[in-house]
């Protein structure tokens, strides 16, 4: 059935080209006729004649093939994709940078409650869909986090007695601290705060990130899974696995 199928679209490529051919023949020659004036018109009226009369038959030739070449193809198995209809999937639209005040409230006072060492504070001074959270871990840290809707947008660590506000009565979101280890926490809470960014799960993505936030309240008491020490070059192990929440020096976490 294929090899007929495409013997006849040979042919009927073949005659749509001598038709093609024809017609380009007759115009031209009636075109010659038109700008030459003859005196024999019978002879010109004859020629034409005979051009009109091939290009007629090879017409006929081409809706011969064409309506045997029809019923082939539809019942081809090949499908277009014209042919059919695919209902295009529309993306989802991203609303978690952009929910309701209560709802986000709800979600983060639920995380805090699930660790009795670690209390949040919620605060709005950039109005309603913005929260700046301070996290107190027990007496090991404290945490400045930022919130529009859902999704973290800036964290900074500080030591358990350093302030968190400026002296105006702010909160203030961009003093480093004081101490070396917990501008080194900083940093990896930064890492962490990419690795757990999840717009399609911003709840799945919060709890994580509190949940690692929360991993460092051993922080000057685990020793290093690795090499097993508490200090390294004077320093803790500052590093938290993402999966394992366990804790590694810096230099042994690779």
């Amino acid at each position: 059935m294929a090899e007929k199928t495409i013997e006849s679209l040979s042919k009927a490529l073949g005659c749509v080209q001598q038709l093609r051919t024809s017609v380009c023949d007759v115009f031209r020659y009636l075109a010659e006729g038109n700008a030459e004036p003859c005196d024999d018109d019978a002879q010109r009226k004859h020629c034409c004649t005979g051009h009109l009369l091939d290009s007629y038959k090879w017409t006929e030739k081409v809706r011969d093939y064409a309506s045997f070449a029809s019923p082939v193809w539809s019942q081809n198995g090949v499908k277009r994709s014209q042919n059919l209809v695919v209902k295009k999937r529309r993306l989802q639209m991203q609303t978690s940078h952009c929910q309701p005040q209560q709802h986000v409230d709800a979600i983060l006072n639920t995380i805090g409650r699930s660790f009795m060492d670690m209390g949040l504070l919620i605060s709005r001074p950039c109005g309603a869909n913005s929260a700046v959270v301070q996290v107190t871990l027990d007496r090991v840290l404290q945490a400045v986090i930022t919130f529009k809707g859902l999704l973290i947008e800036w964290v900074m660590i500080r030591g358990y007695d350093e302030p968190m506000s400026t002296e105006d009565g702010r909160v203030d979101l961009w003093t480093p601290s004081d101490y070396h280890v917990f501008r080194k926490v900083s940093e990896n809470a930064q890492a962490a705060m990419v690795h757990y960014y999840g717009p399609l799960h911003p709840e799945f993505s919060a709890r994580s990130y509190l949940t690692w936030i929360h991993s460092y309240v051993n922080l000057f008491s685990a020793p290093c899974v690795k090499c097993g020490s508490r200090l390294q070059n004077a320093m803790p192990p500052t590093w938290r696995d993402f999966k394992s929440l366990q804790p590694y020096h810096e230099d042994c976490k690779s």
